[in-house]
């Protein structure tokens, strides 16, 4: 939570996860649920709550003094109360602190990325395209995929729970969604997953399964999010930045993501723009980089736009990083961004310890613009 202390509510929460202090369910997916905790991770549609292998997803709003309250998908009021000074959580009556930063890097190993079935070392194999078999003693992930005439199946291996094996099977039956976990023994070795050309059937039974409802991702009902503004409801997409150097070529690029709009107009050519900037160790912007001067303002005058670059490219041409980071902002903006080492030159004092090749990522909230005479 240190790390987004400078920063405006909501995108302060936005990505903290929390853990409960009591516990609840055991959950038969490996993690923190496992053990019965209930884990609530914020993203910028609102709130996920993680409780015995399911999640539920809310659009928020917030009040004043951290407090919000959100819809679930049954249109059920739901609130819950944040503490920044304290880290702390209470959400629908129970008490959750902040996770540190190892605790999720450790939960995201656990869930390395799926192997395909192409894959030598996958745990799901397909023999041929009406079966999958499902090798129960592996610790590798591993996802397979059979499609039949009335729908698709999808089966994700996610290792071992103590003497079980954890499989995930997900139906899609003429419009007919179901989510089924299965906690099979290891020592059973193998299990099957076949279809007849119509529908699958298991080698393994209703006894060893556990039904459940995955939410199916963010955006089910009207998710809007954060707020009830219509500005705010969708963010300004991404953008891709190219430097071009004096021959009209691209060398490299900015890529930035909108976090929240400013005022007024956007930033011009020949303006002098005051920003400050925060540097982060990973693309998740979760952790400060300690190597950095973190907040500090940083003034300059935007070079020209070299548009040429946008009929090749699709996208945004700049002289340099610097103009890439801000160009399409207004004042009071928020923005993220990725940079190359190589084009991030001009932070050298801000960042001393960059290393050649590295991406740097940073977060701009854009002061003030000033107009020169060459920009109005």
């Amino acid at each position: 939570m240190a790390a987004r202390a400078h920063l405006p509510m909501p995108w302060r929460i936005i990505g903290a996860s929390f853990i409960s202090l009591e516990k609840g369910e055991p959950g038969w997916i490996p993690g923190p649920m496992a053990d019965g905790h209930f884990v609530v991770d914020f993203d910028q549609f609102g709130l996920v709550w993680r409780h015995a292998d399911i999640e539920d997803h809310y659009a928020c709003t917030l009040g004043r003094d951290g407090a919000f309250e959100g819809r679930d998908r049954a249109g059920a009021k739901a609130e819950g109360r944040i503490d920044l000074a304290r880290s702390t959580l209470t959400w629908q009556g129970k008490n959750y602190r902040v996770r540190t930063y190892e605790e999720i890097a450790r939960e995201k190993k656990t869930f390395s990325p799926f192997l395909k079935p192409t894959d030598p070392t996958c745990p799901i194999k397909s023999p041929d395209n009406r079966t999958l078999q499902i090798d129960l003693g592996s610790t590798q992930l591993g996802r397979g995929q059979l499609g039949f005439a009335m729908g698709l199946l999808d089966a994700d291996y996610l290792g071992h729970q103590g003497k079980w094996a954890i499989l995930r099977v997900h139906t899609n039956i003429e419009l007919g969604e179901n989510v089924t976990l299965y906690r099979l023994p290891i020592s059973n070795g193998t299990a099957t997953i076949q279809t007849n050309g119509y529908l699958p059937s298991c080698s393994f039974g209703a006894a060893e399964s556990k039904v459940v409802w995955g939410g199916q991702g963010p955006f089910f009902g009207d998710r809007i999010g954060w707020t009830a503004t219509a500005e705010g409801r969708t963010h300004p997409p991404n953008n891709h930045h190219d430097i071009i150097d004096a021959n009209g070529r691209t060398n490299a690029y900015v890529g930035t993501a909108d976090m929240q709009p400013g005022q007024g107009k956007d930033v011009q050519p020949g303006a002098q723009v005051h920003v400050r900037l925060w540097f982060y160790a990973d693309k998740e912007y979760t952790m400060l980089r300690a190597d950095a001067r973190q907040g500090e303002t940083t003034t300059f005058t935007v070079g020209p736009w070299r548009d040429e670059a946008a009929k090749a490219y699709m996208s945004d041409g700049v002289s340099r990083a610097l103009d890439g980071l801000v160009r399409g902002m207004r004042a009071g903006g928020w923005r993220r961004a990725s940079l190359n080492q190589i084009v991030a030159q001009d932070l050298e004092k801000l960042l001393p310890q960059m290393r050649a090749g590295e991406v740097i990522y940073v977060e701009v909230h854009l002061l003030t613009i000033e107009d020169s005479d060459a920009g109005k």
